[in-house]
């Protein structure tokens, strides 16, 4: 090689180089941070009234939000819905868009959009679904800046919706990476009665004896035991949920019981007005993290008992998640939320990074061992 970098056009073709590398690069960040008109995917929740839950994803822009919206079908798909939904409690229905649209456009406007519902086994269900949206539930960016410091260290924050016959929940994106947990239809019983119109409040619902911060990040889909978003929970533990009764709701507190959600060292769950999160709950060890060990036991599955207190989001119309996790609004009360079989847990789409460049390492490892076959 010339010690002179002049020579043979050395120094032009480094430049090349270099621009072609930061050109590509530039126009990958670009794509990663435009917003355009795009196809929207969002999990369906309930038959009293219909949310749609946005599936979204931190690295691209279009869907870098968390957004829960209350919304309504034209009348004869909204028929096919609910019988569909009914019969099939367990498949998440996912309603896709049919056309590109500025999404944000239409929610800002509470416009109306074409959609079609499918699931992942069945393929399109419903077509030329008619979308109403009504009202915006849940609108927060899940962009760097608006990302928090920690997860949540004593409990697992949701927000919560829907009606008294029908709670819906969704996980509270604090940071990256995380993971979509999500639960329609669930039933909540408070220990102290409270006037149905909280239900029209801006509503967040904390997992007491769940602790997140030691979970994440969680594991992968496979591990989970999660299918196309789906936890089916394994048939005996299911009808242990279903058949065990809370006898200490009449004592206004609640036991443990051995399913792994619960304190397994005898806490009581108290009826108490605390300003503060109970943090009695034990830390969730693999064997609940994971569906693995005991094939379907993920601690968030259908049947799952747990201890929660609700609260009023401190200020829903900030961008930041820490006004329904760690500053939190006025508290509601206390009480037991069991989760339905509408449960839908993806560990692994919201993290995926389309833009990611595949590392080569492998294919030089197998080249690698391809010449030192032939040198042997």
């Amino acid at each position: 090689m010339s010690p002179f970098p002049t020579d043979g056009n050395f120094t032009n073709q480094l430049a090349k180089i270099v621009y072609e590398v930061v050109a590509a690069e530039t126009e990958v960040v670009r794509k990663r941070n435009e917003i355009s008109p795009d196809f929207y995917s969002f999990l369906t929740q309930g038959t009293e009234e219909i949310y749609l839950v946005h599936l979204p994803m931190f690295h691209v822009a279009n869907h870098r939000q968390q957004l829960i919206v209350h919304a309504d079908f034209d009348e004869k798909s909204k028929k096919k819905y609910i019988s569909m939904k009914k019969a099939y409690p367990t498949e998440p229905m996912i309603l896709v868009s049919q056309h590109k649209t500025m999404m944000r456009d239409i929610i800002e406007k509470h416009g109306s959009f074409k959609a079609q519902i499918m699931t992942k086994s069945s393929g399109i269900i419903l077509q030329n679904v008619a979308v109403f949206l009504k009202k915006t539930i849940v609108s927060r960016p899940l962009n760097s800046k608006w990302r928090l410091k920690d997860y949540p260290r004593t409990f697992m924050p949701f927000y919560l919706y829907g009606t008294p016959n029908e709670a819906n929940i969704d996980h509270v994106i604090v940071r990256a990476p995380n993971t979509h947990l999500s639960a329609g239809r669930c039933r909540l019983k408070l220990y102290r009665d409270v006037d149905a119109g909280i239900w029209d409040k801006h509503l967040v619902l904390l997992i007491e004896n769940v602790r997140e911060a030691p979970m994440q990040p969680l594991p992968p889909n496979s591990e989970i035991g999660s299918k196309n978003g789906a936890i089916i929970a394994h048939e005996n533990l299911l009808h242990e949920h279903h058949t065990s009764k809370i006898p200490l709701l009449k004592d206004n507190s609640a036991k443990t019981n051995s399913n792994g959600n619960n304190n397994s060292d005898g806490e009581v769950h108290e009826d108490d007005k605390s300003e503060e999160p109970h943090v009695s709950a034990t830390v969730v060890n693999s064997e609940t993290r994971s569906g693995t060990m005991r094939g379907s036991s993920f601690f968030f599955r259908p049947g799952a008992i747990f201890k929660v207190s609700v609260w009023e989001d401190k200020d829903r119309s900030h961008e930041s998640s820490k006004f329904a996790s760690f500053e939190l609004g006025k508290f509601v009360g206390r009480g037991i939320l069991t989760l339905s079989e509408s449960v839908y847990v993806d560990s692994e789409a919201m993290n995926f990074d389309p833009f990611k460049r595949k590392e080569k390492v492998t294919e030089w490892r197998h080249e690698f061992d391809q010449i030192g076959k032939e040198l042997d």
